[in-house]
């Protein structure tokens, strides 16, 4: 179930295969539930960004499926501030993949009715959570090695993590 889910991901968004797929989860409890154990910075990163604009990437626990997995099964996790989209993963009961409405290599689209238009009969649900504020995609930290690295400039500005990085 899983796979078809993340092939039809790639699939409608024209996506390159092989490039990791970040997630949302509901909770800490979620989380423990699919990382391994976290470094000790991960408490103080976790305490002052989420939840909020930060994916942190970590090891995955065994048995996560391949197909969200990026190098040496890890995985981008995001704990968003959206109450509404946490109350629907936690409903779910597990995470859910979290990639940008639109077609890869494609300008970001923030009016649901840009999605529709864009993705009608493509798939099976669009929630309307109402526009985005159009802001940049999520900060990607990748937590798995010696120390905390940037993968990805984004919404949480780099000075702000600075203190992390040395």
């Amino acid at each position: 179930l899983i796979k078809d889910a993340v092939e039809s991901v790639f699939r409608i968004k024209g996506r390159e295969p092989g490039k990791p797929v970040s997630v949302i989860v509901s909770d800490m409890a979620m989380f423990e539930r699919i990382v391994q154990p976290p470094p000790p910075v991960f408490k103080a990163i976790a305490a002052r960004f989420w939840p909020g604009p930060l994916t942190l990437v970590l090891r995955a626990v065994p048995g996560i499926p391949d197909d969200i997995l990026g190098p040496d099964r890890t995985i981008g996790i995001r704990f968003p501030r959206i109450d509404w989209l946490r109350a629907l993963v936690k409903t779910l009961g597990a995470p859910i993949t979290a990639t940008s409405a639109n077609v890869s290599g494609e300008k970001e689209l923030y009016d649901p009715r840009d999605v529709k238009r864009a993705f009608a009969g493509l798939v099976d649900l669009i929630v309307d959570g109402g526009r985005t504020p159009g802001l940049l995609a999520t900060t990607v930290l990748d937590l798995t090695g010696d120390k905390p690295r940037i993968l990805r400039d984004g919404q949480i500005d780099r000075s702000a993590l600075e203190e992390f990085l040395e």
